[in-house]
């Protein structure tokens, strides 16, 4: 540290210099300077991760709602029952009479609710995999069965009904 009066290099924990003026404790030196600049980076780079925590945060509950919002959806159609089927819920008639299966929920092109169920049954003494969607009312929480395919074999109407009374039977 110099002295403010006649410039002289001052040993530390000097108070008076030899010129007679007294040092000013407040006076900054060399490695002060830098100690605020590395306290200042060190707040900034505490303040970054703070804030990346906070939107990952917002990232992951994001996500958390949006998968327990489809699994609201695959619930409600498992828990349900059909209409000329109403003593057996969904899922217990798929699960006898299905391998493999797997469930999905999502939204349409169309805007559509829909749940998805996948598995694996026998069809023309093959085994084969048959793809059933509903299309669900969010509000009312009804659904119904829009698409139904087993190997790659579209059915509709009352090809649907019949397929439905072969898997509630069993």
């Amino acid at each position: 540290m110099k002295c403010n009066n006649c410039g002289r290099e001052l040993q530390d924990g000097m108070t008076i210099c030899s010129c007679g003026a007294t040092v000013a404790a407040s006076a900054v030196g060399k490695d002060d300077g830098k100690k605020k600049k590395t306290i200042s980076i060190i707040v900034g780079v505490v303040c970054l991760i703070v804030a990346a925590v906070l939107i990952l945060g917002d990232v992951f509950e994001a996500t958390d709602k949006v998968g327990s919002e489809e699994s609201e959806y695959i619930e409600m159609v498992q828990e349900g029952s059909l209409y000329f089927f109403p003593d057996e819920t969904v899922e217990d008639a798929f699960g006898d009479f299905f391998a493999d299966p797997e469930w999905k929920s999502f939204v349409s092109e169309d805007g559509d609710r829909i749940v998805e169920f996948n598995g694996t049954c026998t069809y023309d003494y093959e085994d084969a995999n048959c793809c059933i969607q509903f299309t669900v009312d969010e509000k009312t929480g009804e659904f119904e069965i829009t698409y139904l395919d087993i190997a790659e074999d579209t059915f509709s109407g009352v090809d649907i009904n019949e397929v439905l009374e072969i898997i509630f039977s069993e």
